[in-house]
């Protein structure tokens, strides 16, 4: 596994991270089987908030114009002239492939609010260094000094992956046999990669959903 994210200050299971998720789902209203729209969820963020240390920090969602590569990010912004919030950019381009239902689209976004909830307080952190955005991510040349499970690029996947496709569903179709992965990317708007993905998580975690 290629790690290419910084350290995060906790280490989190895949478990850990589908307990969180079911918690996002409740306070997002969507059920725990339920597909979620994923341009509709950006639309909304500014109607959500995290809370972490003392703290409870807005969500705000922007669509820029962003170098070549960078398809999104959040990034903790301090409070000025308005309240401190955390925000969750897209690039044009991820925008409208979000607009047209395209997978990697919905991941990015579900990638970085993955970010939000999971990071708040290194966003925070490293919005004070003056790290420009897309930070929680590392050059390819460093060494991680770190295992998969403090990682915050795998941790924001882990989740993206548990938002948009939850645990239960995911065995659901397997259980049906067949075509399970068309039938994931059908059902929750997902890419071919993404749901390959998530069906082997399903089975070598919560093969006892199966």
């Amino acid at each position: 596994m290629t790690l290419r994210g910084v350290q995060a200050d906790h280490g989190l299971s895949t478990t850990d991270i589908e307990s969180i998720v079911r918690d996002v789902r409740r306070v997002l209203g969507f059920g725990p089987a339920e597909a979620i729209n994923p341009l509709h969820l950006f639309e909304r963020l500014d109607k959500y908030t995290v809370k972490f240390d003392d703290e409870v920090v807005g969500l705000t969602y922007e669509v820029e114009d962003l170098p070549r590569g960078l398809l999104g990010f959040a990034q903790y912004e301090p409070e000025d002239s308005r309240p401190a919030r955390i925000s969750i950019a897209m690039a044009l381009r991820t925008y409208e492939a979000l607009e047209a239902g395209e997978g990697w689209a919905s991941f990015t976004v579900q990638h970085e609010i993955g970010h939000a909830v999971l990071h708040p307080a290194l966003l925070k952190r490293r919005a004070t260094l003056h790290v420009p955005e897309g930070s929680l991510s590392r050059s390819r040349s460093q060494a991680p000094p770190h295992r998969a499970f403090m990682d915050t690029e795998w941790q924001a996947n882990t989740f993206a992956g548990s938002l948009a496709m939850p645990a239960e569903a995911v065995a659901e179709e397997i259980r049906r046999g067949g075509q399970a992965e068309q039938r994931l990317m059908q059902r929750f708007r997902v890419s071919r990669t993404a749901a390959r993905i998530r069906l082997g998580v399903v089975e070598q975690k919560f093969g006892w959903l199966l």
